[in-house]
């Protein structure tokens, strides 16, 4: 049987995804997946050409149209991920390669920014403070250390505008990911001092800002990908903030708050504009018009990689697989985290004889769900004035059942896990449905094609509350935040 979807080219980190979303359901129809990698030159590096990301987003497009059969496309919308810096000459060709958010070479130049611009003008764009893996202080470095090609510079952009102009689109970026190049104000305008602080103008950020729900134009073809008919294209948004609508969170009629597990654990929910006047520089933009999200998060995924890998030489997603599969959270077996050798105990890897591989794994794992509670989950909860109902929680980590039942207890909360884990997508699949006329609304979509498939109810809350003051306790008490 043939069915109608949304095509969306999902930009990650490290694979360019194509997905075909069922503009009935939300199921996935067809998908396809080709990786590429990042350089690192010189230590703390982490750059791309831009045109390896669009080789790969063809070839996943191209492997869409080989098994497409019957089905057919309504729309072609995005999902990119964030705080890339590309540089574009007058003629849309990469100046130099693009620098991803986890490069962290311009240490020297986020202090020199720090000490130009004032603190207060910074904090809107960077939560905590500017520092190295933030646009300003790459665009700096890269002015310092190679003056006359920076002279070529015409356009700062992100992969998002390279994308549309190679499609034969027009140069213009879409409001969530305007936020992501880190220059700019809640409202739009550019920090005063900040670009020529930079060795830049206002003019290299000279192109329209359009919602995600706007028609760019129409294609035929994806590169060199032949799709079956024209199609409409939508420019789709930030991935973060797609995820939180293809878990089904809306700005209004409903008290949900999203969670993409992944990398990195991302805790937002949207609210509309005119509700947080006076406070919107606390939120970032999205696709949506006069709707803007609070939103926290950390590197969970990575934290605990890291971790693993210093005690078991290695991290691996069989490893992670066995080691969550054996784990007990019940708030007996770990709590290592209140050792006060806790800090040695977790990078050697003779810890591990000592007191067990899975004790040191399952205090690991708490010790990060605290974290994302204290630093994330209760300052958004300050900020919403209370709890949420719910939280839904998507993406690959969702599939471990035991730390999504641990965070349920650490957070007193319902999780509930979304039957797609291709949240981004599926967020940027709602938008488009909804804007070409599929649906009438925002809300009437998300109710058809966001599903439900299992749900987490606390069962140790009380338990792990006293645990979690033990942890507050034991940070005060170190000097730590």
């Amino acid at each position: 049987m043939s069915s109608r979807g949304i095509l969306v080219v999902d930009l990650g980190t490290s694979k360019a995804h194509a997905n075909l979303i069922d503009i009935e359901t939300g199921s996935l129809l067809e998908n396809s997946a080709v990786s590429y990698d990042f350089s690192s030159p010189s230590e703390g590096f982490a750059e791309i050409h831009i045109d390896t990301i669009w080789e790969a987003a063809q070839d996943a497009v191209g492997n869409i149209m080989e098994c497409i059969g019957d089905n057919s496309i309504a729309a072609l919308t995005f999902s990119f991920f964030g705080a890339q810096l590309v540089t574009l000459d007058e003629e849309g060709s990469e100046v130099f390669p693009a620098i991803i958010s986890f490069d962290n070479r311009a240490r020297d130049e986020a202090e020199e920014i720090r000490r130009i611009i004032p603190e207060k003008g910074l904090n809107c764009i960077v939560r905590g403070g500017l520092g190295s893996e933030a646009n300003p202080s790459k665009v700096l470095w890269l002015w310092k250390h190679y003056p006359e090609q920076f002279k070529k510079i015409r356009f700062v952009t992100t992969i998002a505008q390279y994308i549309y102009l190679k499609l034969g689109l027009p140069l213009c970026t879409e409001r969530s990911m305007i936020h992501t190049l880190q220059f700019h104000r809640q409202d739009g305008t550019m920090i005063p001092g900040l670009a020529e602080a930079c060795g830049l103008s206002e003019e290299h950020f000279s192109y329209p800002v359009c919602g995600g729900d706007q028609v760019l134009g129409h294609i035929s073809h994806f590169g060199n990908a032949v799709l079956p008919e024209e199609i409409p294209v939508l420019p789709g948004g930030h991935d973060c903030i797609l995820a939180q609508i293809g878990c089904g969170v809306l700005p209004e009629g409903g008290n949900i708050l999203g969670n993409v597990c992944g990398t990195y654990d991302i805790l937002g929910y949207l609210v509309p504009a005119d509700h947080v006047k006076g406070r919107d520089e606390e939120c970032l933009t999205t696709p949506l018009k006069d709707t803007l999200s609070f939103m926290y998060g950390g590197p969970t995924g990575a934290q605990l990689s890291e971790n693993v890998r210093k005690l078991w030489g290695y991290c691996s997603g069989e490893l992670l697989t066995k080691l969550f599969e054996k784990a007990v959270f019940d708030g007996e077996h770990g709590g290592l985290w209140a050792d006060a050798d806790w800090d040695m105990i977790k990078i050697f890897p003779e810890s591990l004889k000592v007191y067990g591989e899975q004790r040191i794994f399952e205090s690991i794992v708490e010790e990060i769900t605290f974290g994302l509670k204290k630093e994330n989950l209760d300052v958004l909860c300050e900020k919403h004035e209370g709890p949420f109902d719910v939280i839904r929680a998507g993406g690959g980590a969702s599939r471990s059942k035991s730390w999504i039942q641990l965070k349920a207890d650490v957070f007193n909360t319902d999780l509930e896990i979304p039957e797609s884990e291709e949240v981004s997508s599926l967020g940027a699949a709602i938008i488009a449905a909804a804007a070409i006329g599929m649906y009438p609304d925002l809300k009437a979509a998300s109710g058809n094609m966001v599903h439900v498939c299992e749900v987490f109810h606390p069962r140790r809350a009380q338990v792990y509350e006293q645990l979690y003051r033990k942890y507050t306790l034991i940070k005060r008490i170190r000097g730590e935040k």
